[in-house]
């Protein structure tokens, strides 16, 4: 069911706020992973600095596994279990109107382009942290 319904017969005070209160912590835990529903452009950029943090971190002995090892299969299970069901209660809540479902449209494509990809991605972004 939408958050926000016009007509809706129950649109106590109590009833509003608990509706803006869901959408605003849908809000906030889009905020951390909103990167992965934007364009493959900006997706793949934000991706690749988070890569070469977490790279860096493993270098300086701060980070105990090489993040190249990792970064295929965890970017689809962050896909799987974070993103897309962020996205899908964005689109289905209402309140974005279209963008909600933009949003979804775009996490999905990213997920997908990155199973196909990502492996080669990760190849790609590792040679450019060593300059080659």
């Amino acid at each position: 069911e939408k958050a926000f319904v016009r007509g809706r017969t129950d649109d106590s005070r109590e009833n509003l706020n608990r509706r803006a209160t869901i959408v605003l912590e849908v809000i906030m835990q889009a905020s951390d992973v909103f990167h992965a529903t934007q364009n493959w452009h900006l997706y793949h950029k934000w991706n690749e600095r988070h890569f070469f943090q977490a790279y860096k971190a493993f270098r300086s002995g701060r980070l105990t596994q090489d993040p190249s090892i990792f970064w295929y299969k965890s970017e689809l299970l962050f896909f799987d279990e974070h993103v897309i069901p962020i996205a899908k209660q964005m689109s289905e809540s209402g309140v974005f109107d279209s963008t909600g479902d933009e949003y979804l449209s775009f996490a999905l494509s990213n997920r997908q382009q990155w199973a196909a990809k990502g492996g080669d991605y990760v190849a790609s972004m590792m040679a450019r942290y060593h300059g080659q």
